[in-house]
């Protein structure tokens, strides 16, 4: 159900969602998921980098931590 103020419908939700999904893919293995990116992402919001933020949470050898960084802070406003 929508807000009565509501800016978008719902065919215009999907598709902004659709347009900006793929910069949410930060490991940049070509998937976004929660378990993943999710977490690399509530990570950086925890303000953690290098090591400790992709630790058991990327796929190997996709990008390197400072990529990884470089990618959630551009998501930034």
């Amino acid at each position: 159900m929508l807000g009565t103020n509501a800016r978008r419908n719902a065919a215009q939700i999907e598709a902004h969602i659709a347009t900006y999904l793929t910069l949410f893919d930060v490991d940049g293995d070509g998937s976004t998921l929660a378990a993943t990116d999710g977490l690399l992402v509530v990570r950086r919001l925890l303000g953690l980098s290098g090591p400790a933020l992709t630790a058991g949470a990327r796929a190997p050898s996709v990008r390197t931590d400072t990529d990884i960084t470089n990618a959630i802070d551009r998501l930034k406003p």
